[in-house]
């Protein structure tokens, strides 16, 4: 679309922010629940949850059938 002549009203591509790390504690511990839920550990998941995530993480766990994943990726 021509601009007009008014290139203060013309949106163009806006800058994208700088990404920040991922501190490695944050992704080891994804990693880990990410273990257990494949495991169907819920003992060990319920060990690890906060009480405010507890039934949270245990309704997932239930989700997962054991056996259904013998690996798991974060992407």
């Amino acid at each position: 679309m021509p601009d007009l002549g008014e290139r203060v009203n013309v949106m163009g591509p806006q800058p994208v922010a700088v990404r920040s790390p991922v501190p490695p504690e944050m992704l080891a511990a994804a990693d880990r629940v990410l273990e257990l839920l494949a495991a169907s550990d819920t003992g060990a998941l319920a060990a690890i949850a906060t009480a405010a995530g507890a039934d949270e993480l245990a309704a997932l766990a239930k989700t997962i059938r054991p056996g259904a994943y013998n690996r798991h990726e974060i992407v």
